[in-house]
């Protein structure tokens, strides 16, 4: 069985959509295991919101890439802002505030030998339709509202 670890940095919209890409990778077979854990998938939801969540954003890409022949995805608003950097920090897939509910391609992609810079702008772009349907360990459930920070 194939794992995938994540780690989610920043606003519970990143929260919301770290579950909902694990959703999907539990739903195509992965275990979902802790992210200082071996695993074939390493997820970063990064944050840009300021210097030190940038900084973290880059050590977390760093740390994942430092598991081998891990698949290292970097998502989320410094992915989006930045994703030529996450790319260099050694990325292999970088989605940025969209299209992360094709997270499982990009990733086969990957595994296949591809590296997939999946950023494009987001003017004009509807609601993403990444939903999460599982309750968390949380007492309350997100309800997600905006794409990334504004």
């Amino acid at each position: 069985m194939k794992r995938v670890a994540a780690h989610t940095l920043g606003c519970k919209v990143n929260q919301y959509d770290t579950q909902a890409m694990l959703e999907r990778f539990q739903q195509a077979g992965y275990e979902v295991v802790d992210f200082h854990s071996e695993a074939d998938v390493y997820l970063v939801n990064t944050c840009t919101v300021t210097q030190m969540a940038d900084k973290k954003s880059r050590q977390f890409i760093r740390q994942a890439r430092n598991h081998g022949d891990a698949i290292v995805v970097a998502c989320g608003c410094f992915s989006q802002r930045e994703h030529e950097k996450a790319l260099e920090l050694g990325a292999d897939v970088v989605i940025g505030n969209a299209d992360r509910e094709h997270v499982i391609e990009y990733v086969e992609r990957a595994m296949a030998g591809s590296c997939c810079d999946a950023v494009h702008s987001l003017k004009g772009e509807g609601f993403e339709p990444l939903f999460s349907l599982k309750q968390t360990e949380h007492t309350r459930s997100h309800m997600k509202i905006q794409e990334g920070c504004n």
